[in-house]
């Protein structure tokens, strides 16, 4: 047994072990910090299993992915002037076709409080904005919207940053934020089927370099039934661009062998939001509105997008224990021009073409496909963009059966997005979710791209304590 292995089953342990300490201790610690006011912990966590299921190229079904979760929460502080939190994540199981076995911190952070301060450091997940199915203005965490869970909000993973937060009154409160280093959103690439002359390479999980540092500040105003933000950042976005690197060609043929290299790259980006939310009997009113633009002396190369307006205007209200909100989102390229190569990777019969031309000419060739490409998944391909998207779902009551549905449209594209499940909860703790999702769009459209690994059934068994 390799020590790799003899540490996870160490943790896997040290879990089990702390989740027995906490069943038999937590009653005793709660009773003392109640009556004492004294620090204390609360330990809680899940354990869940599940599976998705789809169709194949042939149409026959297959079992993409399958997964064991445990997810090991601690909370401690004396809940006036100190919070410490952490998450632990362990999944084994398998990930579009491939063996996947992932322990990590989700979240872990120490916070300090005072009458009009908070201080927090550490992994954190923090999302600015008001909208929910839409939120252009939250720039804080990366995302992996290729993570397989009946809980959207593990989407959002933790990033390093200090936080702090200053309420110098009930009107008012300031917040600024830096982020040390650079941890990439995850790219729609990894379900593409990318040809075998392409190589894209991941930087990894976080970058430490110095420059990688990014800083945001937000200033958040309360009025009487609405509250309105104003934010800047000035960092990284958290989703890369793709950046062409190089190419190998091993033989100028006939037939040309060659490998092109691709890389995962950061780029900065400057943005300023504005966002608010309000209610008026009974029902609420959400918007936002982000600008966001590339520093000038980053402009220009492969991977850097155009500068963009986006513009979120949402309503949501409840209806007994049905809840319904819709959202519509819009988009404005600027300094829009015609793309002049279709949004694709770099196709076999292009290599062919390679005897003829210098070196220069070859790589500005691949940089046009790959800038068309890159404009492809973040939405510029076109100069505006409309979309809509609806969430409804049913909580409340005995919480036996809930619920929930969520579809979004895209108008400019053509393609659409269903997610629907029902989380069934025959006794406490247990829960029993099973639902589906649908990914359709246009040829040649993102989800055209990502669809068919996406697609399926999926059902999920969740214990927690």
């Amino acid at each position: 047994m390799n020590g790799q292995m003899r540490l996870k089953i160490l943790i896997i342990s040290c879990f089990f072990t702390l989740i027995a300490a906490s069943a038999f201790g937590q009653n005793l610690f709660e009773s003392y910090t109640a009556a004492g006011g004294q620090s204390g912990y609360n330990l809680n966590g899940f354990v869940r299993g599940g599976l998705y299921a789809g169709l194949d190229h042939d149409n026959a079904v297959y079992l993409p992915n399958s997964f064991s979760d445990l997810s090991l929460k601690v909370t401690a502080g004396n809940g006036l002037k100190y919070k410490a939190f952490a998450d632990v994540r362990l999944r084994l199981g398998a990930e579009f076709g491939s063996h996947i076995e992932k322990l990590w911190l989700n979240e872990g952070w120490v916070a300090v409080y005072s009458k009009w301060l908070e201080l927090v450091a550490g992994k954190q997940i923090v999302k600015w904005g008001r909208a929910d199915m839409f939120n252009p203005t939250s720039k804080l965490n990366p995302r992996d919207d290729l993570y397989r869970s009946p809980d959207r909000g593990d989407l959002d993973l933790g990033n390093m940053m200090l936080r702090v937060r200053v309420s110098p009154s009930g009107f008012l409160s300031l917040e600024a934020v830096i982020v040390p280093f650079y941890s990439p959103s995850v790219m729609p690439t990894k379900v593409m089927s990318v040809p075998a002359f392409v190589r894209i390479e991941n930087p990894g999980t976080i970058i430490t370099d110095p420059e990688a540092l990014s800083y945001a500040i937000r200033s958040d105003f309360h009025f009487r039934g609405a509250d309105v933000g104003l934010s800047w950042f000035d960092g990284y976005n958290p989703l890369p661009g793709i950046r062409f690197s190089g190419i190998d060609i091993k033989n100028w043929g006939p037939p040309v062998e060659a490998e092109i290299l691709l890389r995962e790259t950061p780029y900065r980006i400057n943005m300023f939001g504005f966002d608010g939310e309000a209610s008026l009997k009974g029902t609420g009113f959400r918007w936002e509105m982000a600008f966001m633009n590339p520093p000038e002396d980053n402009s220009g190369p492969e991977y850097v997008p155009l500068p963009e307006l986006n513009w979120v205007t949402g309503i949501d209200r409840s209806f007994g224990n049905w809840h319904i909100g819709i959202e519509y989102w819009g988009k404005h390229i600027g300094e829009y021009s015609t793309p002049e190569v279709s949004p694709s990777f770099p196709e076999a019969d292009m290599l062919e073409i390679f005897s003829a031309l210098a070196p220069e000419e070859i790589s500005a060739m691949i940089r046009l496909q790959i800038s068309s490409f890159n404009r492809l998944y973040n939405y510029q391909i076109e100069e505006y963009y409309h979309s809509a998207g609806i969430h409804l779902s049913r909580s409340g009551g005995t919480d036996l059966f809930r619920p929930e549905l969520t579809t979004v449209y895209n108008f400019t594209t053509g393609e659409l997005l269903l997610i629907t499940s029902v989380r069934i909860t025959p006794s406490d703790g247990i829960s029993v979710t099973v639902g589906g999702e649908y990914w359709q769009g246009p040829e040649d459209s993102l989800y055209d791209m990502i669809h068919r690994p996406l697609n399926g059934l999926f059902i999920s068994l969740r214990a927690d304590f």
